[in-house]
């Protein structure tokens, strides 16, 4: 998250206040601002590298004991004397085993209990320095809150901590902050020598000097060293002095030294060796023998408990002979010895050492056990190395090493702790500069990015080469691809079965838009150049066919040649034209006729000239001869002469040819059907047709008078509507429908009163038995409802019968009820 403008401004004017109040407590001292400006920058820096969200940006830390990245939102222990971070867990975690592993060992538990080790410095700490609440740097704020502009782990306040540079009362006007709050060099003057102490502003004694010397003369002056540290400028070599002593006779017997030599010891009274026989009269330039004397020397030997039995002698005393008994240096055996000698037993001690891990095994040992000269060689927390200091107690210190990651172009440049590959490959530092790396297509340069790690993006410039159609590619870059590759593999040795190269791809078809015309000339569109060919639009064709009467419906197609030489030639035609009449012309390269619409007044010499030429052309194109079925009418004399057979040809110009088929028609009457040939029927006269309509049968048409069959034979024309000589016979009843009677039509047609049929006395009786019958049904109610619901009931039955019987059963039942009923009244 970058800082805004807004933020940034208000920074600098923190940054601006603390730089006035810092130059009003110093009086203007200009060394010091300039130190303290520094220092701002630092923090500044700091700011910026730890501008993130989540607290987790490019300015964390690694936490030296689980070896994990310390983010801003983690509670925090700084060590206040190399001020690196580390989890407070994890800290308190180091506390405790560094407690637990040392009280294990059997020496120094006292001591071991009242202290504890920082994992980075080894600085010592008492147990009351134990860190038990997260606090910020400056130690006034507890479980401070996270702030993206502020140094994490801050509390956002003044620091206040007093500086040590060594000036009264001075304090840090910066930022409560993690690190020393003096940047300034101590200069305070080293001991021992005429330089000052380079180190920054630190607590406490100076370091010895480190400055270098060319040459160095040791005490006596007699050898000289180069390139010898300041503080080991003081040296003795192994020469005896050698120089006169004040008696001038005898020589200093020192090993190299400064001071004066002093007197001669031998200056003064003489005696005997052992100093009880005096010498009068000698001085230290008589080089004389000294004389012994009778007595027991009686000096006291080295052990300082028996004296020296020998005779006054010459020379230091030889070693103390008394036998006495002593025991051996572990206290296991005791024995009769030498008082000069030591009685050791065989005895191997069995005591932990102070790493707990080894035993001594020292042959008579008398306690207080060497440390152990072992390596240690456990596996460090990075997994990666092992520990190589003495054996010890407790846990090992951290990983010292430092694993230094650089970008790709060397410019940031960021130190890992050993041990954080296990959480994967380190991330490298993020570069400000942009990336220097060779393009690897045929672009002079990549598009400008940030320097990374890893590969760079593929190239997105446009390809650039020209095509064999002469157009640039346009595609994104292609000379660079990853491909992968797939081998044969025999086995694991043979390694992975698909592999990605870096390959050169060749350039795809040409995409450019080109302007192309469809095969009939109906319209202009954009295509790819690669597909940039006369194409079918999708409409229909248009052209007129070789019949003259319909348009080719095939989606639009290309003629052929001499269709095309056909339309070029009409189009000719029609451009003479164009001074004296108006004509619009739409034609294509590839069109597949010319479409004239003729706006202004058109000769019709012209008009045929050019729909011949168009036509020869639609005839010589296969794909234009019509294939429908001819719908032409044939010529006709009349109606009933009307040949009503199809073309046996293809749509086709000019008139059909004769029909050759015969046809089934009726004859005049329409009682017979009579096989004539159309040909014929076509080019017959009024009167030969009549001949070939008339059957030999009698005229069954109806009269319109009475209804009866004609009987004349068969004519044209309507029949004769006077009955003066139909002889059918008409069926006659009497009111009563008892009596019937036959009479020819030809009576009736006359006299229609001279012939009816009155009732007789038969009729008259069944007309009385009818009435009373009717009257005794009326009288007997019961009974007539009786015989309702019985005659009801019978006919449901029957028509329930009627629906389930075949069409044809159920009329002659019908028929059959129908003369029963008849023949009933007829009885009655």
């Amino acid at each position: 998250m970058k800082m805004s403008w807004n933020d940034a401004n208000r920074l600098d004017r923190i940054m601006q206040s603390l730089t006035a109040d810092y130059r009003r407590s110093f009086g203007g001292n200009e060394e010091a601002v300039e130190s303290f400006g520094g220092a701002l920058d630092a923090v500044r820096a700091s700011i910026d590298e730890e501008q993130s969200p989540d607290g987790s940006g490019g300015g964390q830390t690694t936490c030296l004991v689980c070896i994990e990245d310390v983010t801003a939102r983690q509670p925090i222990w700084s060590c206040p004397a190399c001020f690196v971070s580390l989890h407070l867990p994890c800290t308190l975690s180091w506390i405790r085993s560094c407690s637990v592993i040392t009280h294990a060992g059997a020496a120094a538990n006292a001591a071991s209990s009242s202290g504890w080790t920082c994992p980075n410095c080894r600085a010592s700490f008492k147990a009351a320095d134990v860190p038990k609440r997260y606090t910020c740097y400056c130690g006034r704020v507890e479980d401070p809150e996270f702030d993206p502009w502020l140094v994490p782990h801050s509390c956002g306040s003044r620091c206040d901590r007093t500086l040590n540079c060594g000036g009264d009362g001075h304090t840090c006007l910066l930022l409560c902050h993690p690190g020393r709050s003096c940047e300034r060099p101590c200069s305070r003057p080293l001991a021992g020598c005429e330089h000052r102490c380079p180190v920054v502003c630190h607590p406490g004694p100076c370091q010895p000097c480190s400055v270098r010397l060319n040459t160095v003369t040791c005490r006596c002056g007699s050898q000289q060293r180069p390139a010898v540290l300041c503080s080991e400028r003081d040296w003795q070599c192994d020469r005896v002095c050698n120089r006169d002593l004040g008696c001038g006779y005898h020589r200093c017997q020192r090993v190299c030294h400064s001071d004066p030599c002093g007197s001669c010891p031998a200056a003064g009274g003489r005696t005997c060796p052992c100093g009880k026989l005096p010498l009068p009269g000698l001085s230290c330039s008589d080089d004389v023998v000294l004389s012994t004397c009778s007595d027991t020397c009686g000096r006291s030997l080295a052990c300082g408990v028996h004296a020296c039995p020998d005779q006054c002698h010459l020379g230091p005393c030889p070693p103390c002979r008394e036998m006495v008994r002593k025991a051996c240096r572990c206290g296991k055996t005791t024995r009769e010895v030498q008082c000069h000698k030591q009685v050791t037993c065989d005895v191997k001690c069995g005591r932990d050492r102070g790493c707990g891990r080894h035993q001594c095994k020292r042959r008579c040992c008398p306690g207080g056990c060497p440390p152990c000269d072992a390596v240690c060689g456990r596996p460090l927390n990075c997994g990666q190395h092992k520990c190589q200091s003495p054996c010890h107690s407790g846990p090992c210190y951290p990983c010292t090493e430092r694993q230094v990651i650089t970008c790709p172009c060397g410019f940031a440049r960021v130190a890992h702790p050993c041990g954080s590959r296990r959480r994967g490959p380190p991330r490298p530092p993020r570069c400000p500069r942009p990336c220097q790396a060779p393009p690897d297509c045929r672009h002079p340069a990549r598009e400008p990015h940030p320097c990374h790690s890893g590969a760079c993006p593929p190239c997105r410039l446009p390809c650039g080469a020209e095509l064999p159609c002469g157009h640039a590619c346009q595609s994104p870059c292609h000379a660079a691809k990853l491909v992968t590759i797939k081998r044969e593999v025999r086995g694991p040795w043979d390694g992975p079965a698909e592999v990605q190269e870096l390959r050169c791809l060749p350039c795809p078809p040409c995409r450019a838009p080109v302007p192309v015309r469809c095969l009939g000339g109906h319209e202009v569109a954009n295509a790819p150049c690669c597909k940039a060919k006369p194409r079918s639009c999708g409409r229909a064709c248009g052209a007129e066919m070789n019949c003259g009467r319909h348009r080719c419906e095939l989606d639009c197609h290309e003629l052929s040649e001499v269709s095309r030489r056909g339309t070029q030639r009409a189009v000719s035609l029609t451009k003479s034209m164009r001074d004296k009449q108006r004509c619009t012309v739409v034609l294509g390269v590839s069109s597949l006729s010319a479409i004239c619409r003729i706006v202004s007044r058109q000769s019709s010499s012209s008009r045929s000239r050019i729909r011949s030429v168009t036509a020869a052309g639609s005839e010589a194109d296969p794909r234009h001869r019509c294939e429908r079925p001819c719908q032409q009418s044939r010529p006709q004399a009349s109606a009933a002469a009307a040949c009503r057979h199809p073309c046996p040809l293809t749509c086709h110009r000019g008139p059909c040819p004769p029909c050759k088929l015969s046809a089934s028609i009726r004859c005049h009457c329409g009682a017979s059907k009579l096989r004539r040939a159309c040909r014929e029927l076509a080019n017959a006269a009024e009167d030969k047709l009549a001949d070939l309509l008339r059957c030999p049968n009698a005229c069954q048409r109806r009269r319109p008078g009475c209804g009866h069959p004609c009987g004349a034979p068969c004519h044209p024309g309507p029949c004769d509507s006077l009955p003066a000589d139909c002889e059918a016979p008409v069926e006659l009843r009497c009111p009563c429908r008892r009596i019937q009677r036959l009479v020819p039509c030809r009576k009736i047609g006359k006299d229609s009163s001279s012939v009816s049929i009155s009732c007789d006395d038969r009729c008259r009786q069944e007309a009385d038995l009818s009435a009373a019958r009717r009257r005794r049904q009326a009288a007997s109610p019961t009974d007539a409802a009786a015989a309702a619901a019985a005659e009801a009931a019978t006919r449901q039955a029957e028509a329930a019968l009627l629906r389930r019987l075949p069409q044809q059963q159920q009329q002659q039942r019908r028929r059959r009820k129908r003369t029963a009923d008849e023949d009933e009244e007829s009885g009655r």
